[in-house]
């Protein structure tokens, strides 16, 4: 057989095989072999801002809406945007079909730096146990008035209700009488900027305590001397949280009040109002 005629006769029969490996549409037919699906297709992909694509680890730029030539299968696709939370998503791209596709950007959540002076008042509750006479609670009201910014300031001021009143027999009178708790704090401190609108504040003033003996009658009222102890002051000191939302704002803190002697744990509420200072 001559050589012309045997590279011939090898082309005839490879010519089907090829073809039906590198034909790129459905239903074509070459040398009677029908190509049964396609390996590309048009797809548009589509966001609600411009975003920066990257599919299959290729960066394709920025766009808002762009039709792609890809291959049919499974792809990687990842959306970028300053200030969006970055999308990424599987791709499965079919033969002969719209492939059309659109993706929604979250925008981050930020919360800008205070440029502005705020003022707040509140109303303050507080309530805490004292180890002497017998680890009974005492609770105050009070006011709070400061200014914030990324860091500002805070004065405050508790005074008990009526003290803690409970029935005690007392050695020194011979007669059960009830024993009233005064309590007194004022404090000052600072406020930091936590990068939400959520404010930490801390500071250190001055707590105060006595202990009265009224009698059973209520006539008359006497410093309760069954512990030499009061009255007695100290050092007084407090944390918390503070935070607000369109002008209402909400306080949770924790304090240490009174002397070596007895101290005062207390927790604190307050709820007020902040305001911005005009420019």
């Amino acid at each position: 057989m001559k050589r012309s005629s045997f590279i011939a006769l090898m082309c005839g029969f490879a010519l089907p095989f090829f073809a039906q490996q590198s034909t790129s549409y459905t239903g074509a037919v070459i040398n009677q072999v029908k190509v049964l699906e396609t390996q590309q297709s048009d797809v548009a992909i589509k966001t609600n801002i411009p975003t920066e694509r990257t599919i299959d680890g290729e960066n394709n730029g920025i766009a808002e809406a762009e039709i792609y030539t890809m291959r049919c299968g499974n792809h990687k696709l990842v959306l970028k945007a300053d200030g969006y939370y970055t999308l990424r998503k599987n791709l499965t791209i079919r033969p002969n079909v719209p492939n059309e596709f659109f993706f929604r950007m979250k925008k981050k959540t930020s919360f800008p730096r205070p440029t502005q002076w705020q003022q707040f008042v509140m109303l303050d509750y507080t309530w805490g146990k004292v180890r002497y006479p017998d680890e009974s609670s005492t609770s105050s009201l009070g006011l709070r008035y400061g200014w914030q910014k990324v860091v500002g300031w805070y004065v405050a001021m508790n005074v008990s209700l009526q003290g803690s009143h409970y029935a005690m027999t007392t050695t020194y009178l011979g007669e059960t009488n009830r024993i009233s708790r005064n309590k007194f704090s004022l404090m000052g401190g600072a406020n930091f900027w936590l990068g939400c609108p959520l404010y930490f504040y801390t500071g250190i003033g001055y707590g105060y305590e006595n202990a009265l003996a009224v009698s059973p009658d209520g006539k008359y009222t006497r410093p309760y001397y069954y512990y030499d102890d009061f009255p007695n002051n100290g050092v007084a000191w407090e944390c918390g949280l503070q935070g607000g939302y369109k002008g209402v704002t909400v306080r949770l803190g924790y304090a240490l009040v009174g002397s070596k002697s007895d101290v005062f744990n207390e927790v604190s509420l307050g709820v007020g109002y902040t305001f911005d200072l005009k420019k």
